[in-house]
């Protein structure tokens, strides 16, 4: 091999370690700093807990806060919200550990969250209360070391919930309460805001 290809070589090889230098810092300044505060909304489909059964789908808000512990592992607490004050609602309050896996400024995450559930039927049902989960995962957007989105998170919302199915009337002798497992869901959309220091 002549000199001048040697150089051109080296010289090629300069070029290509500087741009995988320069990518892997910008990818170290998309880094998650390690608290995240997440402020959403909430597409909810839910099973009536009252007399009338069938499905209720309703808006609400969500309201999340995750600590990473590694890069691949972080802890989720969420609370959420939905319906209307006399109309059908829930509130869900969940933790538990969510695993990440970074691909660029893409954040893909899956957990499981255990907690309190509660869905009311509306003015005329009572609400069922009790243990619940939310299995699911979904992407986070960095666009900034700060700020982010939230693209989509979608869950699976196994419920195990306790109330009586209808309020009592005229007098009449209060209904048994009941327990039943409910098969809900929902998605959350929103904005990611980061504090602390980069990891």
């Amino acid at each position: 091999m002549s000199t001048r290809a040697a150089r051109t070589g080296g010289v090629l090889l300069g070029i290509l370690a500087l741009g995988l230098f320069e990518q892997d810092a910008r990818a170290q300044s998309l880094e998650d700093r390690p608290v995240g505060i997440v402020l959403g909304f909430d597409a909810a489909n839910l099973a009536n807990p009252g007399p009338t059964g069938g499905r209720l789908s309703m808006w609400g808000g969500d309201f999340a806060i995750y600590v990473k512990q590694n890069r691949w592992l972080r802890w989720r607490a969420d609370a959420c919200v939905g319906g209307g004050i006399l109309g059908p609602g829930y509130d869900y309050e969940l933790g538990g550990p969510e695993f990440t896996v970074h691909a660029g400024p893409a954040v893909f995450f899956a957990h499981a969250l255990f907690g309190r559930g509660s869905v009311e039927g509306g003015a005329l049902d009572t609400s069922q209360t009790g243990f619940a989960m939310a299995y699911g995962g979904g992407v986070d957007l960095r666009v900034t070391s700060w700020f982010g989105l939230r693209l989509i998170d979608a869950d699976y919302l196994p419920s195990h919930l306790t109330g009586q199915p209808a309020l009592s009337l005229f007098g009449e002798p209060p209904a048994p309460k009941v327990t039943v497992w409910s098969n809900n869901a929902r998605l959350t959309f929103g904005l990611i805001f980061k504090v602390g220091r980069k990891s």
